[in-house]
């Protein structure tokens, strides 16, 4: 399968496919984004944190500091976030 992406837009479409497989998308998000993913999801769980990801972060020029996982909530970085730990 050979596929372009050069938008959030078109991230958003292939990893919504349904003959897209959960390993795939983990794959190709973690690419694109250029994000580490360190938790096991379901494809839904991947794609609403890769929306959340992009609502969030999505418009950062590629030049810039990027978050380093894809659950991150902000820049900077707290291990918190990527495992869902309470403060």
């Amino acid at each position: 399968m050979e596929v372009q992406i050069n938008t959030n837009e078109d991230l958003l479409a292939f990893i919504q496919r349904d003959d897209v497989p959960t390993d795939l998308v983990r794959e190709v998000i973690q690419k694109f984004l250029k994000v580490i993913i360190v938790f096991d999801a379901s494809k839904g769980d991947l794609i609403e944190a890769t929306k959340s990801h992009l609502e969030k972060f999505g418009s950062i020029p590629a030049h810039w500091e990027r978050p380093l996982f894809l659950n991150q909530k902000e820049l900077d970085f707290n291990i918190k976030d990527i495992f869902n730990i309470n403060a």
